[in-house]
């Protein structure tokens, strides 16, 4: 049996279910069993179950509610169509529910977007249950809390980025399910600009792929922003449109105008961001940038390839970011508090924009880092010197003020 293969049977019995159940459940189980102590919700159920869950977001309930209503009916039906597969999703509702909250986000959204950009039914179909079953790989991960949602920092831990790869395997061992949506759930974590994983690929991914993708961004923005609850869908616009590069601009914008279903706000927070912190933050970033130059200039003049263009122009796009916020100028701190003072939406942009920015670094990063442990025993000197300026890299955290509002996305 396998490693992943060992450690989801672990989980669902850490959940407490009879041994019976756990077998039932198991990937070896040849045909779905429902036992005493783990009942699926029949299509009615978990048809008002979307129907709840989309409440709580303002662009799904825009699209989906009334007199949208058949499109929630499809959904509901897609879903029955693989019932092993809902089984899972179950599971990961009681495993994780933030992964399984965001699961139904990302297939709703996609479904939305797919419609929207008029895909035809197959591919409307597969942009739903891509975005089920996108993470399920994470069932045959260890239980815990420091494994949240994921986002396009792109962690360099090789045991996560296979995550994908995972879930794919799952899909097609417990289904019937098409090759074409396999490859989706695998590659969902990839990006035109090749600073994607598992594969690095440079060609451009497909229209579903991108849509899970850009669902995947759309949900790490309302996470990482929660604490500016009445801004969050005009923090989340911003985010959406400074990955341009990264998705086809007709998905895209497609998920940008989910945002727009709420009215913008013009008062700004009450807990803003510290000045100081996003001035110490700034300067980190410039100190990252920098040593990640010199690492990517080692790179490039000693092994010419393709993914190199795509370096370059995340490289300049972090260069763009540092010149025009004005992070290298004198009056960089004073400027921000400034800000501070004035108490406007201003030092907010000023947060969303930074926080991106590190997120832009941490990709960077990844990409050097995975670069480095690939090079070939003849090159021994080079990967020492990168290994070196990669090492003395410490990445700039993330600015999240916290709040006395939460949300629970799901929680209706």
């Amino acid at each position: 049996m396998s490693p992943w293969l060992q450690q989801f049977e672990h989980n669902i019995q850490a959940l407490g279910f009879s041994n019976e159940t756990v077998q039932a459940l198991s990937l070896e189980s040849p045909v779905p069993v429902v036992k005493p102590d783990f009942k699926c919700r029949q299509p009615e159920q978990f048809q008002r179950h979307l129907h709840n869950f989309m409440r709580t977001l303002p662009g799904l309930e825009a699209i989906y509610d009334t007199p949208n209503a058949p499109d929630l009916k499809k959904c509901c039906d897609i879903s029955f169509k693989y019932p092993r597969l809902l089984q899972q999703l179950q599971l990961l509702e009681q495993l994780n529910p933030a992964h399984y909250y965001h699961a139904l986000f990302s297939a709703l959204a996609g479904f939305a977007i797919a419609k929207d950009v008029d895909l035809n039914e197959e591919s409307r179909e597969f942009a739903f249950l891509a975005g089920l079953y996108h993470d399920i790989g994470f069932l045959a991960y260890p239980i815990t809390p420091a494994i949240e949602h994921l986002n396009d920092s792109h962690t360099h831990d090789p045991a996560i980025r296979v995550h994908g790869a995972v879930g794919a395997g799952m899909v097609k061992r417990l289904s019937r399910a098409p090759q074409a949506l396999c490859d989706i759930i695998r590659d969902h974590h990839e990006r035109n600009d090749g600073t994607g994983y598992p594969r690095a690929s440079l060609n451009e991914t497909n229209d579903i792929t991108a849509i899970v993708a850009v669902t995947d961004l759309f949900v790490r923005a309302t996470n990482e922003y929660s604490h500016y609850p009445l801004h969050c869908h005009q923090l989340t616009r911003c985010i959406l449109q400074l990955h341009n590069n990264e998705f086809p601009h007709k998905i895209l914008n497609s998920a940008i105008n989910l945002t727009k279903h709420k009215a913008d706000i013009t008062e700004p927070p009450s807990n803003q961001a510290n000045a100081g912190a996003l001035t110490t933050q700034g300067q980190k970033i410039a100190e990252s940038h920098k040593d990640l130059n010199r690492a990517l200039n080692l790179l490039i003049q000693y092994r010419p390839e393709a993914q190199n263009v795509a370096l370059r122009k995340l490289q300049e796009q972090l260069l763009t970011g540092i010149h025009n916020i004005g992070i290298e100028q004198q009056e960089y701190a004073a400027s921000n508090e400034a800000l501070e003072n004035k108490n406007t939406l201003e030092l907010v942009n000023l947060n969303v924009f930074q926080n991106e920015m590190c997120h832009l670094i941490g990709r960077l990063y990844t990409v050097l880092h995975e670069r480095t442990s690939q090079l070939h025993s003849h090159e021994k000197s080079l990967k020492i010197q990168l290994h070196d300026i990669l090492e003395r890299i410490q990445l700039p955290s993330l600015i999240t003020p916290k709040s006395n509002i939460t949300i629970q996305v799901g929680a209706k």
